[in-house]
């Protein structure tokens, strides 16, 4: 039962997706994936963000080394300026 549900969730590089909850919603994403290439692919800008990683926050220097694990709990804030 398990090969049956790991090969419904492939993707076309045969990785299966891992779950993690992403700002309080479940997101379905390649097992091998670094919060850096989350960011990037999602359109989130660099500066201005802060991240916290299942209650730790990820300094900016470590998001390209930072592996998002199945079951991972992610906040991104970003800070807007205005007047």
């Amino acid at each position: 039962m398990r090969e049956a549900m790991a090969s419904r969730h492939a993707n076309r590089r045969g990785q299966t997706d891992m779950h993690r909850t992403i700002n309080g919603k479940p997101v379905a994403i390649p097992t091998r994936m670094t919060l850096g290439d989350y960011l990037e692919s999602s359109g989130f800008p660099k500066q201005g963000l802060v991240v916290e990683r299942n209650g730790a926050i990820v300094g900016l220097g470590e998001w390209s080394t930072t592996q998002l694990e199945d079951n991972d709990h992610v906040e991104i804030i970003t800070f807007v300026a205005g007047g």
